[in-house]
C-alpha cells in the first residue's frame, strides 16, 4: 500500500512550502507545535493527523504557516518528523480562508 505522506528533508520541505518567491517577495514559514496553533483545522486534516499519530512513525508535528514579510498566509500545512530522523512528512495542508467562509 502506497504510504499516504509526502516524504522529504526539512530544508526541502521549507522549500516545497514557500515554492520560489518572486524577487520582490521576502517569504519565510513559521513553524508552530500543533498543540500551541490557534487557526481552525478543518476535520479532514486532523483525520490525517490522527492516522499519523497512531502510526507510531512520528515524534513531532508542527503547523508550518508560510509567510510574506511578517504576514502569515493562510495555506498552513501539518508537518510530521520522522521519529529518529530528520525526514519531514507533509501529513495535511488547507486553506484557512476556505474554512472562515472568506
Amino acid at each position: 500500500m502506497p504510504s499516504p505522506w509526502h516524504w522529504t528533508s526539512r530544508p526541502e520541505g521549507d522549500a516545497r512550502a514557500l515554492g520560489e518567491p518572486p524577487y520582490d517577495f521576502i517569504r519565510r514559514a513559521v513553524f508552530e507545535p500543533i498543540d500551541s496553533y490557534q487557526g481552525p483545522i478543518p476535520d479532514e486534516a486532523l483525520l490525517k493527523y490522527d492516522a499519523a499519530v497512531q502510526s507510531g512513525l512520528f515524534s513531532a508535528f508542527s503547523v508550518v504557516t508560510p509567510a510574506y514579510f511578517s504576514q502569515k498566509q493562510v495555506d498552513p500545512w501539518i508537518v510530521a518528523q520522522v521519529d529518529g530522523a530528520e525526514l519531514y512528512a507533509v501529513i495535511a495542508q488547507w486553506d484557512d480562508a476556505e474554512e472562515l467562509g472568506r
